[in-house]
Protein backbone atom coordinates (compact mmCIF):
# COMPACT_ATOMS: atom_id res chain seq x y z
CA UNK A 1 0.00 0.00 0.00
CA UNK A 2 0.96 3.60 -0.59
CA UNK A 3 -0.52 6.85 0.61
CA UNK A 4 -1.38 9.12 -2.30
CA UNK A 5 -1.14 12.81 -1.50
CA UNK A 6 -2.76 15.40 -3.76
CA UNK A 7 -2.39 19.14 -3.10
CA UNK A 8 -4.55 21.45 -5.22
CA UNK A 9 -6.42 24.74 -5.07
CA UNK A 10 -9.53 24.36 -2.92
CA UNK A 11 -11.76 24.80 -5.97
CA UNK A 12 -10.40 21.51 -7.42
CA UNK A 13 -11.18 19.41 -4.32
CA UNK A 14 -14.39 17.93 -5.73
CA UNK A 15 -12.58 16.96 -8.95
CA UNK A 16 -9.91 15.11 -6.95
CA UNK A 17 -12.49 13.42 -4.74
CA UNK A 18 -14.42 12.22 -7.81
CA UNK A 19 -11.18 10.90 -9.31
CA UNK A 20 -10.40 9.03 -6.06
CA UNK A 21 -13.90 7.55 -6.09
CA UNK A 22 -13.70 6.55 -9.77
CA UNK A 23 -10.30 4.92 -9.20
CA UNK A 24 -11.62 3.13 -6.10
CA UNK A 25 -8.90 4.66 -3.95
CA UNK A 26 -9.51 3.43 -0.43
CA UNK A 27 -10.83 6.18 1.83
CA UNK A 28 -9.61 9.71 1.95
CA UNK A 29 -8.76 12.45 4.38
CA UNK A 30 -9.07 16.06 3.26
CA UNK A 31 -7.79 19.12 5.08
CA UNK A 32 -7.19 22.77 4.34
CA UNK A 33 -3.75 24.25 3.85
CA UNK A 34 -2.30 27.63 2.96
CA UNK A 35 -0.88 28.20 -0.50
CA UNK A 36 2.63 29.20 -1.37
CA UNK A 37 3.79 32.77 -0.90
CA UNK A 38 1.33 35.04 -2.71
CA UNK A 39 2.42 37.02 -5.72
CA UNK A 40 2.89 40.77 -5.52
CA UNK A 41 -0.39 41.33 -7.34
CA UNK A 42 -2.24 39.25 -4.73
CA UNK A 43 -0.68 41.41 -2.02
CA UNK A 44 -1.66 44.57 -3.89
CA UNK A 45 -5.25 43.44 -4.27
CA UNK A 46 -5.41 42.17 -0.70
CA UNK A 47 -6.27 38.60 -1.63
CA UNK A 48 -3.61 37.03 0.59
CA UNK A 49 -2.84 33.36 0.23
CA UNK A 50 -4.67 30.95 -2.04
CA UNK A 51 -6.51 28.21 -0.11
CA UNK A 52 -5.24 24.72 -0.83
CA UNK A 53 -6.68 21.30 -0.10
CA UNK A 54 -4.59 18.28 0.80
CA UNK A 55 -6.34 15.02 -0.04
CA UNK A 56 -4.96 11.70 1.21
CA UNK A 57 -5.94 8.20 0.17
CA UNK A 58 -4.63 4.65 0.09
CA UNK A 59 -3.70 2.99 -3.18
CA UNK A 60 -2.23 -0.42 -3.99
CA UNK A 61 1.53 -0.15 -4.53
CA UNK A 62 1.31 -2.02 -7.85
CA UNK A 63 -1.24 0.47 -9.16
CA UNK A 64 0.28 3.70 -7.74
CA UNK A 65 2.27 4.81 -10.80
CA UNK A 66 -0.69 4.34 -13.14
CA UNK A 67 -3.03 6.18 -10.77
CA UNK A 68 -0.56 9.08 -10.47
CA UNK A 69 -0.26 9.32 -14.25
CA UNK A 70 -4.04 9.37 -14.73
CA UNK A 71 -4.45 11.89 -11.90
CA UNK A 72 -1.83 14.13 -13.50
CA UNK A 73 -3.58 13.96 -16.86
CA UNK A 74 -7.03 14.47 -15.33
CA UNK A 75 -6.01 17.54 -13.31
CA UNK A 76 -3.41 18.79 -15.82
CA UNK A 77 -0.78 18.74 -13.06
CA UNK A 78 1.93 19.38 -15.64
CA UNK A 79 0.66 22.98 -15.83
CA UNK A 80 2.32 25.50 -13.53
CA UNK A 81 0.30 26.09 -10.38
CA UNK A 82 -2.16 23.26 -11.08
CA UNK A 83 -1.14 21.28 -8.02
CA UNK A 84 1.02 18.34 -7.08
CA UNK A 85 0.51 14.64 -6.39
CA UNK A 86 2.87 12.03 -5.00
CA UNK A 87 2.87 8.77 -3.09
CA UNK A 88 4.54 7.65 0.13
CA UNK A 89 5.11 3.97 0.86
CA UNK A 90 3.18 2.98 3.97
CA UNK A 91 6.39 1.31 5.20
CA UNK A 92 7.95 4.80 5.42
CA UNK A 93 5.44 5.89 8.03
CA UNK A 94 6.15 5.33 11.71
CA UNK A 95 3.93 2.96 13.70
CA UNK A 96 2.28 5.76 15.69
CA UNK A 97 1.49 7.79 12.56
CA UNK A 98 0.12 4.73 10.79
CA UNK A 99 -2.08 3.87 13.78
CA UNK A 100 -3.40 7.45 13.83
CA UNK A 101 -4.18 7.44 10.08
CA UNK A 102 -5.76 4.00 10.22
CA UNK A 103 -7.98 4.95 13.16
CA UNK A 104 -9.11 8.12 11.43
CA UNK A 105 -9.77 6.36 8.11
CA UNK A 106 -11.89 3.72 9.85
CA UNK A 107 -13.84 6.44 11.68
CA UNK A 108 -14.44 8.33 8.42
CA UNK A 109 -15.63 5.16 6.66
CA UNK A 110 -18.23 4.63 9.38
CA UNK A 111 -19.90 7.99 8.57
Amino acid sequence: MKIIVTIVDAKKRMQVEKFYQDEKIVSKVTFLAAGTAPSEIYDLLGFGQIDKEVILGLVEADNAATVLQRLGENLELDQRGAGVAFTIPVSSIGKKSLAFLTANLEEINEH
